[in-house]
């Protein structure tokens, strides 16, 4: 089955749970000529649905209803689902926007039409069922809770995306700042709120030969804590978390909210793609999670280096006061800080 026939169904099936009459579900018929499907498809359709969703929010999304041939959506607390039109009317800036119903991971799927993408274009997904973390971690996301998006950017050579990934946290924050909510910033890109993780964001950078040489595609993945969700802290219970705010209290929806960021992201990566990091460095100052804190960072090898943070360079590389004086690291896991 197509993505858009999954996504299709679940709009419906959302519709038909904010009605007045939740319980009389959507009639397979009326939702298999919609599709154009024939019925016996539509309820192949939900199955598959429920395949990718139950082992992300550990129960049915979709169900039959007591009467026969009627499919309703059943969720917890009421969904809201993300609307491609809408984050495509509201975006600002270059690209194209395109929603996935579900899919491994945002980033896998953007790597695979690199070659066909332009800058700007951002693929967002209601369920990611394998998404990527740094250094190999994984993001848990549930039905209409999180905000997982990846954006395509090319740059003339990989020294060009120096200081990406902080540019990145950077443009997240100013798109969130209409919530007026105190978010910071831990090197190099994780947004952290009253003390927990928000947003996690992982760049990964892609060599494409053009005719003229190779150039560089940047992916920008973000999973991004919506509504707070108990069952994903429960999946976590050595990690604290934080989200935005509970479903029906946030001003926005997740497509308004997708809208923001991408249109943030597009603006600030223009801007970054002629000036490079410096002009970055004050607001990453501002934003520093980090700030005048003592930092235990492991390398890349698993040698661990202690010392004060100092903020970041003009290439976005972490500025430790060590032992053996002022040092910059371009990678790296902050393994505590205090």
């Amino acid at each position: 089955m197509r993505e858009r026939e999954a996504g299709v169904l679940l709009r419906l099936l959302h519709k038909s749970s904010s009605a007045t009459l939740p319980q009389a579900g959507v009639p397979v018929t009326a939702a298999a000529a919609e599709l154009s499907i024939l019925p016996e498809e539509v309820q192949l359709l939900a199955a598959l649905i429920n395949e990718k969703a139950e082992p992300l929010i550990h129960s049915p999304a979709i169900e039959l209803c007591g009467q026969p041939g009627k499919l309703r959506l059943r969720l917890s607390a009421p969904c809201d689902l993300l609307d491609a039109d809408e984050i495509n009317r509201l975006s600002s800036g270059r690209g194209r926007v395109e929603v996935l119903t579900f899919t491994p991971s945002t980033n896998t799927a953007l790597e695979e039409c690199l070659a066909n993408a332009v800058s700007g274009d951002a693929l967002l997904a209601e369920l990611q069922t394998a998404g990527r973390g740094r250094r190999g971690g994984s993001w848990h996301t549930g039905l209409g809770h999180q905000l997982t998006m990846s954006l395509c950017w090319k740059f003339s050579s990989v020294d060009a995306a120096w200081g990406l990934p902080l540019v990145s946290a950077l443009a997240a924050v100013k798109a969130l700042s209409f919530l007026k909510l105190p978010i910071k910033i831990k090197w190099p890109n994780d947004l952290y709120l009253n003390g927990g993780k928000l947003c996690g964001i992982l760049v990964e950078l892609h060599p494409l030969k053009r005719p003229s040489g190779t150039i560089c595609a940047a992916v920008i993945g973000m999973g991004l804590n919506v509504y707070a969700e108990e069952r994903i802290t429960a999946l976590l219970p050595s990690r604290q978390i934080s989200a935005l705010g509970v479903q029906g209290q946030l001003p926005c929806t997740r497509s308004q909210l997708a809208a923001a960021l991408i249109s943030a992201l597009r603006a600030e990566l223009e801007c970054f793609s002629r000036t490079g990091f410096t002009p970055y460095m004050r607001q990453w100052e501002q934003y520093d999670f980090l700030k005048d804190k003592d930092v235990v960072l492991e390398l890349d090898d698993g040698q661990q280096v202690q010392g004060r943070n100092a903020g970041a360079d003009e290439h976005g590389r972490l500025l430790l006061k060590t032992a053996d004086g002022l040092q910059a690291f371009a990678a790296g896991h902050i393994l505590a800080y205090s």
